[in-house]
């Protein structure tokens, strides 16, 4: 992609206008955006109206719903971290035992008050929503096939140590 600059006037209004286009609107907070929220996922997501709703469904949709404001804010930090050229540093974590995500994210969200009113004005109850969600351990993770395989394989004395971590059919190496 190139980089627009709308402060140069040798740029075409055309790739002004181009660019204008990627910039992020935020979809709401409140009770109100976040039942919306629900029900399109619901609908538009799922394929699922009330009479064919189950309380797995309930669950997707409002992770859905969650996940779109968490994203929006994901797409924020990474176009400032564009903007200020910072550097990274990128850690590999072999800690699988994370919990629940979903009530996490909403109170990280600052979105409990909005989710439970939400929720609550569509007749369902949060908690049993958020009980839909299964732990992520080990065990799960397991069941789920996610079978993280850790090895260091043979190499000639003339190569450097490498670790290699293959987790669900991803190969990530490590050189020391």
């Amino acid at each position: 992609m190139r980089k627009v600059d709308n402060n140069d006037p040798k740029q075409s209004e055309e790739a002004k206008k181009a660019a204008s286009k990627w910039v992020v609107h935020f979809k709401g907070m409140n009770t109100e955006n976040i039942s919306l929220g629900f029900l399109n996922n619901l609908e538009y997501g799922l394929g699922k109206d009330r009479f064919s709703l189950t309380p797995y469904d309930e669950f997707l949709s409002l992770s859905y719903t969650v996940r779109e404001r968490l994203i929006e804010r994901w797409i924020m930090t990474r176009q400032q971290y564009h903007k200020q050229n910072v550097k990274r540093i990128y850690y590999l974590s072999m800690e699988f035992l994370m919990g629940r995500l979903l009530a996490n994210n909403i109170m990280n969200l600052g979105l409990h008050g909005p989710c439970e009113e939400a929720i609550r004005e569509l007749g369902m109850d949060m908690e049993d929503i958020l009980d839909q969600e299964f732990d992520a351990d080990w065990v799960t993770a397991v069941l789920a096939g996610w079978r993280p395989v850790f090895w260091i394989p043979w190499q000639p004395s003339n190569c450097p140590p490498l670790a290699t971590v293959s987790v669900m059919n991803s190969e990530f190496s490590i050189r020391k």
